[in-house]
């Protein structure tokens, strides 16, 4: 791509806009997988390789992060809207060849059946330019299509790990979004940034990455600051781009209070969001100092965006512990691991088999053997029943350690 004609400053955005990426190294800070609400997202961190130990582990499991990220733009009657698209009405769904290709690329996705829907995604390409040459769509209408295809395409590469084409994908994107007229700091083009930093992270272009997460932290924090409309207190209340004529249709409600409520929740997820990855970026660095008021505020965001009884506040949960378990401040991480327990009991949380092997992991650092065996049988218990394949390593590699250590002493 060329930059040419493109003068639209020195924020993170545009200075990593057109680089070519390098090549993949021999290992990954994170790797993403796709949400089972088919939005990628960052929750899949390489597990940390703790230089003292192979016993704490700052993954849980991908599908966990849960950070609302639907952004909604309209195109007229028929919504292409980047982000998060719907179909509007019914008879305009079906008669329409467009979206009829994209929805069948889209569900292609959804069952995992990459190969047909990359192919369809290219159909829905061809549609669409062919539908803006006989003038049956116009230009904008034309390039939220692209919008969401490019998107869905990069989803798709990022998925399998091919880095470079996802790069090249999301800045194309991006190029799209601000060819929408949508502005540097827009919501859209901050999640597009995280996902470029987190690319970058994989390829282990720490410098850009770090600069990308930053950029992305303190654009949302000064957003966020400047405007008392997305200063109200957030809550974790239905977010669902589908859920604006069913709120009006029961309550009543104005649809622009609902779309400052959804620009509120993803202004404040984008955060959360960008915190997370970052966080996690300065424990692969181990940056452990830097990374704990990171994962701090992250926590912080999730509690307040998602609740407390959503399993991406326990993920962040056990990060955090991980962190102080590798500062050696084990009280610390023991009384955060404990706070994770006691709520994903109350909802019998998929969580809960790491939480407990970390806690054991915490207590074989203290020495205290009879407590961290405790904690290491319920997470293997629990992960035999729930078929935790990562807790049951970590639970067998845990109570083979208290073995040995009580080997030694005897």
């Amino acid at each position: 791509m060329a930059a040419a004609g493109l003068r639209l400053g020195n924020s993170f955005i545009i200075n990593s806009f057109f680089r070519r990426t390098t090549s993949l190294p021999a290992h990954y800070l994170q790797h993403v997988r796709n949400s089972s609400q088919q939005r990628l997202t960052w929750s899949q961190m390489r597990r940390m390789q703790a230089a003292s130990s192979n016993l704490v582990f700052s993954q849980i499991r991908p599908k966990f992060s849960r950070w609302r990220l639907a952004l909604l733009l309209g195109a007229g009657s028929v919504s292409y809207g980047f982000l998060g698209f719907s179909f509007g009405k019914k008879d305009e769904k079906e008669g329409d060849p467009l979206l009829r290709v994209f929805r069948e690329a889209k569900e292609a996705q959804i069952k995992q059946d990459f190969n047909v829907a990359e192919i369809r995604y290219h159909d829905a390409l061809k549609v669409a330019e062919e539908m803006l040459k006989l003038r049956k769509i116009n230009q904008k209408t034309y390039i939220y299509a692209k919008t969401n295809i490019y998107d869905s395409l990069a989803d798709m590469a990022l998925g399998r790990g091919e880095l470079e084409k996802a790069e090249s994908l999301y800045k194309e994107t991006m190029k799209c979004c601000l060819q929408q007229g949508l502005a540097q700091d827009d919501n859209a083009l901050i999640e597009l940034s995280i996902k470029v930093a987190s690319i970058y992270a994989m390829q282990d272009r720490k410098a850009e990455a770090e600069k990308g997460l930053q950029y992305c932290i303190n654009t949302q924090t000064a957003k966020i600051a400047a405007d008392k409309s997305l200063q109200v207190e957030v809550t974790a209340a239905t977010t669902k781009s589908g859920a604006k004529q069913q709120i009006k249709d029961d309550t009543g409600a104005d649809p622009e209070d609902i779309d400052d409520d959804l620009k509120r929740q993803d202004t404040h997820a984008l955060l959360g969001l960008a915190l997370e990855t970052y966080g996690r970026f300065l424990m692969g660095q181990r940056r452990l100092a830097e990374a704990v008021p990171i994962l701090e505020r992250a926590c912080t965001t999730a509690e307040q965006v998602l609740g407390t009884e959503r399993g991406q506040y326990l993920v962040l949960l056990n990060d955090l512990a991980t962190a102080h378990i590798l500062l050696k401040q084990f009280d610390v991480a023991i009384g955060i691991l404990n706070r994770g327990i006691s709520l994903g009991t109350k909802s019998n949380a998929p969580e809960l088999p790491v939480l407990y092997c970390n806690l054991g992991a915490a207590y074989l650092r203290m020495s205290k053997l009879d407590e961290a065996e405790a904690a290491c049988n319920k997470g293997r218990d629990l992960a035999t029943k729930g078929h935790h394949s990562l807790a049951m390593k970590m639970s067998q590699n845990c109570l083979l350690k208290i073995g040995q250590v009580r080997a030694k002493k005897a």
